[in-house]
């Protein structure tokens, strides 16, 4: 833990440097210019952050099944195809009218069943799914499908990282388009967040077990946004 806080400082100088009175939440334009907001279920900007999402969902015969409780998201193929959902709410915090510098979505993994090293891809989400509706089959309550089984979403991955099959309790970071969050700020009925999975999706390729909302603090999903006015 105080590795990955270690990290954060790294990553946010300028966020670190501006917070007078807390370690949380995003800091002002220092100097008038540059900032960085951190986005965290229920720890970044601040305590009462909650809006962001995560929804495991998985085939065959647990398509039907919803995971909002599960403290864990899978990515990967075992006898199952997993992908987990995920997005952040960026436009109440970060302000209208800035450039976005860069983007990072980190994703605590704690355990694997993969022998070989799995690229995780990480795509932009076509529908407006919701963590309490979400399955292998719908993106809302039913009768709200996908329309294709696993979610609707773009082709080509926005960002990718590559986890080697003993890469566990380990941050891994996936450096997403500024573009992509620009576009959350400026139209944020837009945001539907991205599905996270295995880029070869064949039986057997094994399983990553990472941490979602629900898990315990400080190894939950996490955006970091550098951004200038």
């Amino acid at each position: 833990m105080k590795k990955h806080i270690a990290l954060i400082a790294a990553v946010s100088v300028m966020f670190l440097t501006a917070s007078c009175s807390s370690n949380k939440g995003p800091a002002g334009p220092a100097g008038g210019s540059e900032a960085t907001a951190i986005f965290m279920y229920g720890e970044y900007p601040s305590n009462a952050y909650t809006a962001a999402a995560t929804a495991p969902i998985v085939s065959n015969t647990y398509a039907n099944d919803n995971y909002i409780t599960s403290t864990t998201g899978w990515i990967g193929y075992d006898t199952v195809n997993a992908r987990t959902l995920i997005s952040f709410d960026v436009s109440s915090i970060v302000p209208a009218g800035v450039t976005i510098n860069s983007a990072k979505l980190m994703i605590y993994v704690y355990s694997a069943t993969t022998t070989a090293p799995m690229t995780v891809g990480a795509y932009s989400v076509l529908k407006n799914w919701t963590g309490t509706g979400a399955t292998w089959m719908d993106y809302n309550a039913s009768p709200s499908t996908w329309t294709t089984p696993g979610g609707d979403y773009n082709a080509t991955p926005v960002g990718t990282v590559v986890v080697p099959s003993t890469g566990t309790n380990v941050y891994y970071t996936i450096s997403l388009p500024t573009s992509l969050v620009q576009n959350w700020l400026v139209n944020p009925s837009q945001n539907y967040g991205l599905i996270l999975k295995s880029t070869v999706e064949t039986a057997g390729v094994g399983v990553l077990d990472i941490n979602t909302n629900a898990a315990g603090e400080g190894t939950r999903p996490e955006l970091i946004v550098n951004y200038s006015l």
